[in-house]
């Protein structure tokens, strides 16, 4: 696999990082993408079951997620099948 690319949107023309969407078309056309990059993985993870099994790259880029979103991460999926998706805690509705 190769680095992984984290796209996050700076909403401020004065160059400020912004979590929120701007207000008006005008606004967002003056958005400039910034992007982080971190360190990807090469492990096959599509049979794992777990967080834990995950390599450590890979553990970091969802906890990046995470901080980026500022909402925990609840589940994940390592491939197509319903079988590879993991629940890291259960969802209550």
């Amino acid at each position: 696999m190769y680095p992984v690319t984290l796209t996050n949107v700076d909403n401020n023309p004065t160059n400020r990082t912004d979590y929120g969407l701007p207000a008006t078309v005008k606004d967002i056309e003056r958005c400039e993408p910034v992007y982080e990059e971190l360190p990807g993985w090469k492990e096959d993870i599509t049979h794992v079951k777990s967080f834990e099994e995950l390599p450590v790259n890979c553990q970091n880029y969802i906890r990046k997620i995470e901080e980026l979103v500022h909402c925990p991460v609840r589940m994940f999926s390592v491939g197509p099948d319903r079988e590879q998706t993991v629940v890291l805690k259960d969802i209550k509705f």
